[in-house]
């Protein structure tokens, strides 16, 4: 529970109660915003361009995180910005930081690679799309026999109405007569239930 780690409450995994622990685990990752975040760029790019491939997206998403490819820009737009101080510069991606043989080298692979890269990615979309097709049926199927318990679960309390004679308010007093309270209200509830469902009675 909530309340055992908190400090107002005294609970027992309170920080105060363990100075050690506390100290140590300071700065500690240990929500999971970073992955949420990562699933929020991912939703504002999927939206924001609608017609980028998931292969794309996940690049994206990846980038705008680990920072490899940043470079300080070298132009000023406006003389606003002239004068005001100059900025510190972000610091260089990754990328960037390589020798320049490092870098080609990188390149070159990266578009061997590209052509298997957007083969799995196909594949990956169409099992996905697959999967999500899979869900759906099973949702319908569920749907489905659902309504056919309800149908049946119908037909049986229909059939009770039409047998057990109590059609009219005079003839519902005469059933109830002699019934302790408890007893009136599940007779009750199986005449309500007989009407709304079996006969399909609104009023």
């Amino acid at each position: 529970a909530l309340a055992d780690k908190l400090e107002s409450q005294d609970g027992v995994n309170a920080w105060s109660k363990n100075e050690d622990a506390h100290r140590r685990t300071i700065d500690a990752h240990v929500t999971n915003d970073a992955v949420e975040n990562k699933f929020a760029i991912a939703d504002y790019i999927m939206r924001f361009y609608r017609n980028m491939s998931v292969f794309n997206v996940s690049g994206v998403v990846q980038q705008r995180a680990a920072h490899d490819y940043d470079r300080p820009l070298d132009v000023v737009s406006d003389r606003r910005k002239r004068k005001a101080e100059p900025a510190e510069a972000p610091p260089l991606g990754f990328f960037w930081r390589l020798r320049a043989d490092l870098r080609s080298s990188l390149v070159t692979m990266a578009r061997r690679r590209l052509p298997d890269a957007l083969k799995e990615g196909r594949a990956e979309v169409l099992s996905h799309d697959q999967e999500k097709l899979l869900r759906r049926e099973e949702a319908v199927q569920r749907q489905l026999n659902a309504a056919v318990e309800r149908y049946a679960a119908a037909l049986e309390l229909f059939d009770q109405w039409r047998a057990q004679g109590v059609k009219t308010a005079a003839e519902l007093e005469r059933a109830l007569g002699g019934k302790s309270e408890p007893e009136q209200l599940a007779e009750l509830r199986r005449q309500i239930e007989m009407r709304t469902v079996g006969c399909g009675m609104t009023q």
